[in-house]
This record gives structure tokens, sequence and C-alpha cells, in this order.
């Protein structure tokens, strides 16, 4: 038990590196303020972006060795920022929050059944090494070559006679872990670093929480949250929380950018921050710079349906897009001295002809395939059977402005796989049995929130989405 207090204890003081250094990045962009725990989620999320991508970026642009004083030094710029920037209070809401009974019992039981998934997750985590091929063959052996050579640009990376798994993939989390690693002097034992992963459960949850209490109300959030801390696949599988792959850090990075690009004010510092997040899931996964195409493009989209605004004159578009932009040049800039061996080549070879010629040759596997993974109750639950006849009978909600984002990239994102797919020539089954799940782990987020929208939708056809009945401000992702 005490072994498990002290790995419980660096998990938390690992996360709060974090947590500290994202608060200390909301106050700088003048994010609105929200209640704690919600304020903990974002933070976590901003922090991993801000620090990994600052990591990365003076590590390969300016050649700043990946230790200790560095990550500190790093860290504790935007909270020194936040304390010479004091803010004043935003000024209250008018009126008084008011809470009806049924109200207040979803969101408790929403909150104790995320906290108890939670920490259940993150006591398995802390308490056992990875286990997953991902984790040990990936994230964690890079992480350990980075650190080694004090530099995201190891040689073993860019020396071809090296036999390195994915040796382009983006090296955001292998970068976090080094600074956990380095804060807390740790010796290499991956249970130090697995919280890293397990911590990104709870800031979905609330990610899910606040951004669907200011579409669909409180009562609705609640209940959503509720629906995600219960998904098998969000905790305990591969490809969620119970493992060290990436999916689930992409999926908050994509679902959380994409919330705040959709739901915050039109300013700067709103496309600073979601872009924040896009950017540092381009610098996550290989579908990170897709993704976040596709998420700008749909923006951009619900953008036109404003009369007053077009896309090249919203702040949120265009802070986003020139973070996003820096971030896609980092990555391309350091795979430019990588080869690529022992990787998937995928979309190289993409033609008209090449997809029609996959579409007849995999089509009806891949369809299957995705069916029977879709309707696993042990993976997912009834949420792909609830959903359709939600979205369908909620359909009014769907095509409001704020909502059409949310369901439009992540749908966008579904053809890319799935066009992906069509191009495999081995074993197409095992493939999609392998990754599918992954990809709607990565865009878990927007699924949820579309299921909130739908829901008001159908319980209220003529009403917009509520943020009265949250009493909160929009925009208020800090």
């Amino acid at each position: 038990m005490s072994s498990l207090a002290a790995f419980l204890v660096r998990a938390l003081a690992g996360g709060m590196l974090f947590t500290a250094t994202g608060a200390g990045v909301a106050t700088v962009l003048r994010l609105p303020r929200r209640a704690l725990p919600i304020r903990l989620g974002w933070s976590y999320l901003l922090g991993v972006a801000y620090l990994g991508g600052a990591l990365y970026a003076t590590s390969h642009l300016f050649l700043f060795p990946l230790r200790r004083s560095v990550v500190l030094a790093i860290a504790a710029l935007p909270v020194a920022a936040a304390a010479v920037r004091r803010r004043p209070s935003p000024a209250a809401p008018s009126g008084r929050t008011t809470w009806r009974a049924g109200e207040l019992a979803l969101v408790v039981a929403a909150g104790f059944v995320g906290s108890l998934m939670s920490l259940a997750v993150l006591a398995e985590a802390a308490s056992s090494p990875p286990t997953d091929w991902d984790g040990r063959m990936t994230w964690c052996a890079q992480a350990r070559f980075i650190r080694g050579a004090r530099t995201v640009d190891a040689p073993v990376l860019r020396e071809a006679r090296w036999y390195v798994t994915h040796p382009r993939y983006p090296v955001l989390l292998p970068l976090a872990q080094v600074a956990v690693e380095e804060v807390l002097d740790a010796a290499e034992d991956d249970r130090v670093v697995r919280p890293l992963y397990a911590l990104f459960l709870p800031a979905l949850l609330l990610v899910v929480y606040d951004s669907a209490s200011r579409l669909a109300g409180r009562r609705i959030a609640a209940l959503w949250t509720l629906v995600a801390a219960m998904t098998p696949f969000l905790a305990w599988k591969n490809g969620g929380a119970g493992g060290c792959y990436s999916d689930l850090p992409l999926g908050c990075f994509f679902g959380g950018g994409l919330a705040i690009l959709c739901l915050g004010p039109r300013r700067l510092s709103t496309g600073l921050s979601g872009g924040l997040l896009l950017g540092a899931g381009v610098l996550t996964k290989n579908e990170g710079l897709p993704f976040a195409i596709l998420a700008l493009g749909a923006l951009a989209l619900a953008s036109t349906r404003h009369a007053r605004l077009r896309p090249w004159r919203d702040p949120r578009l265009l802070g986003a897009l020139c973070v996003v932009a820096a971030t896609a040049a980092l990555l391309f800039s350091w795979r430019s001295a990588i080869p690529n061996r022992y990787d998937d080549f995928f979309f190289e070879t993409a033609s008209p002809g090449a997809l029609a010629s996959g579409l007849a040759r995999n089509g009806k596997e891949i369809l299957g395939c995705v069916t029977a993974l879709m309707a696993s109750r042990a993976s997912w639950g009834f949420l792909w059977f609830a959903l359709p006849m939600l979205a369908a009978l909620g359909w009014r909600g769907l095509l409001r402005r704020r909502a059409l984002p949310l369901w439009i990239a992540p749908a966008c994102a579904a053809l890319v796989i799935l066009a992906a797919y069509t191009l495999v020539t081995g074993d197409v089954v095992a493939f999609v049995v392998g990754s599918w799940n992954r990809f709607l782990v990565e865009v878990s987020i927007p699924v949820f929130l579309v299921g909130a929208v739908a829901t008001r939708g159908l319980l209220c056809p003529r009403q917009g989405s509520s943020e009265r009945s949250g009493r909160v401000t929009s925009g208020a992702e800090g």
C-alpha cells in the first residue's frame, strides 16, 4: 500500500507540473474563469500542449538540452507571466445560480462516477508498468532515446541503420514523459510516466461536462458526462486511459480545441488557446494534422452562416490557423532529417483509381468489421445504438451554427480513415480491428457533445442551446 501511495504521489506531482503550467497559460490568454475542477481539466491539457510543444521547438530549433533546468524554466514562464499580468475578476453573471433537485442529483452522480473511474484508472496506472504495444515499443522507447540523447533529434531516430518503430511519428508525448522524469529526477521506471496518460481521462470528462453545459444545460451535460465515464473503452482499453497509446491524448487535444473554437468568444485569445490544443494534436500523432485542418475548415464553414462574419475576419480562426501552421512547420522540419523506414505509407500511393479499386476490394469487409466493433457493448455500451436515434430525432439542434463543426469535423475525419482502409493491401480486417476503436476515441469529445446537442434538440426543438441554464458565460475554457 505504501508503494502504491508513493507512486500516486509522484503521479500527482507529474500531473501538477502540467496543470500549474496550463493555469498560467490560461491566465496569460485571459480565458474566463471557471469552477475549480473544470479549470484543472482545461489547465492539464493546455499545460501538456504548451510544455511539450515548447520543448519540441526549443530542442529542435535552438538546440536546448532536455534537462531539468530547461524544463522548469520553460514551465515557469507562463506562471511568472500570469503572476505579473494580474487581471480583475470578471463581473459576476446577473442573477443567482439556482439548482433544481434533479439537476443537482445528476451533476453529483456524474462527479462521483467520473471521480471513481478516474481514481481507479490512475491507481492501476501508478501500480504497474505499461504492457501495451505502443507504450512499450513506441512512446516509452522513444522517450528513452530522446532523454538519453538530451535532444528531440536523437541520432537513433535520424540514422537509418537503427530499427525504430514509427521513427517519424510526432513525439510530443515522449517529450512530456521526459519532462516528468527530469523534474522528478526519476530513473527509467515507466510507472512514473504511465499516469501521464491516465490523467487524460478526468480531463476529457471535465471538458465534456463544461462544453456540453454551455450547449445544452447542466442536466444534459451531466447525463452525457455519465455516459462518457461509463464507456468501457475510454477507461480500460488500449487506446483509452488503460494504456500508453496516444489516441486519448489526441482525442482530448482535437476535441478540446474544437470545443474552444466553437463555443468561445470571437477574440484572438480563443483562437490561440484552441490552436494550441489543435497544434498539440499535430505534434501527437500523424492524424493530428488532417484533424486540425478539418476542425479549422468546419469552423470556417460555420462562420459563413453568420451574416456579419466572414472566415477571414474571425479572430478565432486566424489565431488558430497561425498556431497550427507553426506547429505543422515544426513537425515537417523535424521529420526532414528522419528517413522513413518501418512505417506506414498509405496516402503516398493514393489516387482516385486506387481508392475506387480498394473500395471494391475491401469495402464489404470494412463495413462489416466497423459495424461489429461499434456494436460491441463490452467496448462502447449502448452508445452507438442510442446516438444515431438521438441525432435523427433531435436533428434541429445539429443544424445550429455552433453545433455544425462538432459533427462535420469528426464525420469528415471518419471518411479520411475509411479511405485509408481501402488502400490496405494486406489483411484489412486485422487492420480495422486494431485501429477503428482507437479512432473513435480520437473523436469521442465531439461525439458526446453531438449527443448532448441532439438530446437538447429532442427535448426542446424550438429553443437554441441553453447557456442560461448553466448560468455561465460562453467561452470560459480556462
